[in-house]
């Protein structure tokens, strides 16, 4: 029967290696959002990230949990299991006020204000020295200690971490720029790539303070308190807005949003950026639709485009190939890859490899389409609507990982969850 409001969170999309958190018995793709039941007698989640095939959530407690690939420890569990199906709590030694996900690696801040780590440190993105290659259970990033971390970023191979002062630090694989450090510093390594085992000061924000970080597969974000988005790393597919394909070494002000930034949210080779009115603008690599331009062709715009059809946005996520608005009243638009048979990787055994749009379907998506059902399995359909149509639950976060999507969802009253 109905009762209060609560808060749940939903996964969909591809569900290999149990990154959906439904069991390793079913490893299929969810089209639209299904429950994660494993965490309903929790605390209600606060935070949800998605790595490239694992998933973490924060509830109200401060505990961290973690589910799907393990392959090299970013579940932080301490056991060698390859997948992990369902919600397994991460043993922290203190609670977690914040987390973000890599590809193979996973951040978590403490309330303290320490960072612990855990996962792939091939490239240094854990930020533990040299000598760490890979770490099954949390451990803390001492480098960092003397600061007070209020906000972490994973990219793919690297790391970023806000101070409370609005200082910003970064780690980890330092090819094409993306840890801002210019030429100097890094550890050189075989083929001309170099590496930042230990957080490192970008000295590039000294006179300013940054508000927000993002991290993505090759290049770097950061908002500053006045507004102004700086870009800086991997920039052959424009994916850094300045109107080139160059690499960009140095934080540099993007002067199309300045002053206008309220977050950005770095994909695998595009950017979108939110705007202080609630709009989004997006730039880099089109694929499959990713950039929400509406065209039905590659486009790959050089400097910021306005994604038509969103206003009132107030969070978004940018995954590889798809991305996730929330707006101010809660609802949810999903964009770009749907992950279609014949555009992922398929899995022998295993039905769909997408659904990571939540629209019921693997299609691609050219603009940006609101995520109208959830998965509550012979609950009655019309009972997520209200009379005037519209949903009786609302979007909290949304999270977009490689191909599969994670959200914090507010359940009103009229919608009961099936035993």
């Amino acid at each position: 029967m109905a009762g209060a409001p609560r808060r749940v969170l939903a996964t969909f999309g591809n569900g290999d290696c149990g990154r959906l958190g439904h069991s390793l018995t079913e490893l299929g793709c969810e089209e639209v959002p299904r429950l994660v039941r494993a965490l309903l007698g929790t605390p209600p989640a606060t935070a949800v990230a998605a790595g490239g095939a694992h998933t973490a959530a924060l509830d109200g407690s401060g505990t961290v949990y973690t589910w799907g690939l393990n392959d090299k420890g970013q579940l932080g569990h301490d056991r060698e299991d390859m997948e992990v199906g369902l919600p397994a709590e991460v043993p922290l030694p203190e609670r977690c006020v914040a987390l973000a996900a890599g590809y193979f690696h996973t951040l978590c801040l403490g309330e303290s204000g320490s960072v612990w780590a855990f996962g792939c440190n091939g490239k240094g993105q854990l930020g533990l020295g040299k000598d760490v290659v890979l770490v099954r259970e949390p451990r803390m990033v001492k480098a960092l200690q003397g600061t007070k971390v209020v906000a972490v970023a994973a990219g793919m191979e690297h790391s970023l971490a806000l101070t409370d002062s609005g200082e910003v630090y970064s780690w980890g694989h330092a090819e094409h720029g993306r840890l801002g450090h210019g030429r100097a510093g890094a550890v050189p390594r075989l083929f001309g790539t170099s590496i930042e085992f230990k957080p490192r000061l970008i000295r590039a924000f000294e006179a300013l303070r940054i508000a927000q970080i993002s991290a993505g597969q090759m290049h770097s974000a950061a908002v500053s308190s006045a507004g102004d988005l700086f870009m800086w790393g991997y920039g052959k597919f424009h994916q850094l807005g300045f109107g080139n394909d160059e690499d960009v070494e140095i934080p540099t002000p993007l002067p199309p949003l300045k002053g206008s930034t309220a977050g950005v949210a770095c994909g695998f080779l595009h950017t979108l950026a939110l705007e202080y009115g609630g709009g989004v603008q997006a730039w880099g690599a089109n694929q499959n639709g990713v950039l929400g331009l509406g065209h039905e062709k590659e486009q790959q715009p050089r400097r910021p485009t306005r994604v038509r059809g969103l206003s009132d946005v107030r969070q978004i996520s940018a995954g590889w190939k798809h991305n996730a608005a929330v707006t101010d009243s809660g609802l949810l638009y999903t964009w770009g890859w749907g992950g279609s048979q014949g555009s992922a990787y398929s899995f022998e055994g295993k039905t769909g490899t997408g659904g990571q749009l939540g629209h019921g379907n693997e299609f691609d998506y050219w603009s940006p389409h609101h995520v109208e059902w959830l998965a509550l399995g012979e609950t009655d359909m019309a009972k997520q609507h209200h009379e005037d149509g519209s949903l009786a639950w609302k979007v909290v976060q949304a999270a977009c990982g490689m191909n599969h999507t994670a959200a914090i969802i507010e359940l009103g009253t009229e919608v009961s969850i099936p035993s």
